[in-house]
């Protein structure tokens, strides 16, 4: 099955809760053309409860199976990535962003890997191999 992934924080949700509308709609988007859709968080396990009501106040327990969340604890997010032939990855963070580029060659050659940043009062989504900004 053809996977997309999403990080959480400053990523689907703004660091108060609300949600990113224009990852979420890209989230929605691949959902609607026959994507697995999972989540990849640098939480802790122990905010499980917490993480699933806050998804669900948004409604995205309709796309995405809010028991399989996948929890870092703050590690890498790279072995999920391979063990679950993501194809495409958003996340926020540079230095997530940056191991992902050095260990790209683990992952199925058509990755594509794009980074969520707040800029000009918005967030914007940045394809990392090109200069394109999703709004």
């Amino acid at each position: 099955m053809k996977t997309i992934a999403f990080d959480i924080d400053k990523t689907l949700l703004t660091l108060t809760g609300y949600p990113i509308n224009n990852v979420l709609n890209m989230l929605i988007r691949y959902k609607k053309h026959g994507y697995n859709i999972i989540l990849i968080t640098a939480r802790f396990p122990h905010f499980h409860n917490l993480t699933k009501r806050q998804l669900q106040s948004i409604g995205l327990d309709k796309y995405v199976d809010l028991d399989e969340i996948y929890y870092t604890s703050g590690g890498t997010k790279m072995k999920h990535l391979i063990n679950n032939n993501v194809l495409a990855f958003f996340d926020d963070l540079q230095d997530n962003i940056i191991d992902i580029i050095k260990n790209q060659h683990l992952l199925p050659p058509e990755f594509k890997l794009y980074q969520v940043l707040y800029k000009d009062g918005d967030y914007k989504i940045y394809d990392t191999k090109k200069t394109f900004v999703y709004n």
